[in-house]
């Protein structure tokens, strides 16, 4: 876990029984499956691993002078949980980033999406692989508790933002696409007040999140 000191609330703490006030986002790399499996079997399982180091490090990079961010790592993706006076600005303002970056890779992060080998069928040729995002944002409490594992002792969250988060990213057909809940909506607009930008930037959606059909906004 990573965290950036939030100076502007420093010093408020939730209640524990009612949990604590974030924004989550979720951020993942869509057809992740894919890409490992391509980059494992023409350049081993080294260079997926350095794939993916990379990938996660730049997400936490992205993330390091916006206080008040908590960074945990999540398979091929990243939880953040904004606490800021401005949160769900924050988490947008991330989803810019990583979109910027995503459209700008450092080579390290994509050299090894494409083959260069000698002993396969698509040496030297493009593949349809590319580096894609898909981000979703929620706005609500979260709890936290601690698991023994065999180990030592973890640190776990509970928040239905936090799963609403990851839902209306994998919801998101389209790369690159944010999906963003009606109550993180409404929050945004309480942050930045009446902004036309904002109905441009968003538009409504409808999708399958979890057991229900939610609406949302995309952009």
């Amino acid at each position: 876990m990573v965290r950036t000191p939030d100076h502007n609330n420093a010093g408020e703490h939730s209640s524990p029984d009612d949990g604590e006030e974030f924004t989550a986002l979720f951020a993942d790399m869509r057809g992740s499956t894919g890409i490992v499996e391509f980059v494992e079997r023409h350049h081993g399982l080294n260079a997926a691993a350095e794939l993916f180091q990379v990938f996660l490090s730049e997400c936490v990079r992205l993330v390091e002078d916006i206080d008040g961010a908590e960074v945990h790592l999540r398979g091929d993706g990243v939880l953040i949980l904004f606490s800021g006076a401005d949160r769900v600005q924050d988490a947008v303002e991330y989803t810019r980033r990583l979109r910027h970056m995503v459209d700008d890779p450092p080579d390290e992060l994509v050299r090894h999406l494409r083959c260069g080998c000698t002993t396969c069928p698509v040496c030297g040729e493009e593949t349809s692989l590319s580096l894609e995002v898909r981000c979703g944002i929620d706005a609500g409490r979260v709890s936290r508790f601690k698991v023994q594992t065999l180990r030592d002792t973890v640190e776990e969250l509970v928040g239905s933002c936090i799963s609403v988060a990851a839902k209306l990213s994998g919801a998101l057909g389209e790369a690159h696409r944010v999906g963003m809940s009606r109550r993180a909506w409404r929050r945004l607009h309480q942050e930045n007040g009446t902004d036309a930008r904002l109905d441009r930037e968003w538009t409504p959606s409808a999708g399958q999140i979890g057991q229900r059909r939610r609406r949302f906004f995309a952009s």
